[in-house]
């Protein structure tokens, strides 16, 4: 933690320097390595603490703009997987429906058919749990960083 982090009461400075912030083959974009530097450095702090991002001043608007585009997309994405937990759980429920009301009378068949629908009801809450989780400390982090101050 302390290897990103200067202390200015209580306000935490996230340094930047030392590497190029845009990207060598687009100036008006910014450099990935800068970027996994923020996202990684912002992880490291608490919500509670507020923070400031010195050095990067005259490129705050093109990170800003990144990360409001990478926002965007981890939220369709959430909403995506929130779709496909729902499906998965919906088509486990219907095939274990199948084996529970007798309408598979093969012996092996039925066993089969149970084991697939747990699987996909199991599917569809690892989605849910794992990584709508991931998703949304993605959310997180890139929200913090659109809301930072640079100085």
């Amino acid at each position: 933690r302390d290897r990103f982090f200067k202390k200015e009461g209580d306000r935490i400075i996230i340094p930047m320097g030392g590497e190029a912030l845009s990207s060598e083959y687009d100036p008006s974009w910014p450099n990935e390595g800068a970027v996994s530097y923020l996202m990684e450095a912002v992880s490291d702090i608490l919500p509670s603490e507020e923070f400031s991002i010195e050095g990067a001043k005259d490129k705050e608007e093109m990170f800003k703009s990144y990360f409001k585009m990478n926002a965007k997309k981890t939220i369709k994405e959430k909403k995506g997987v929130y779709i496909l937990a729902l499906i998965l759980f919906i088509a486990g429920v219907v095939i274990l429906s199948f084996s529970i009301y007798g309408m598979v009378k093969n012996i092996v068949l039925s066993e089969a058919v149970n084991i697939l629908g747990w699987f996909l009801i199991w599917e569809g809450a690892d989605y849910l749990i794992f990584k709508i989780g991931d998703l949304r400390g993605k959310e997180f982090i890139l929200l913090r960083l659109i809301e930072s101050k640079w100085i």
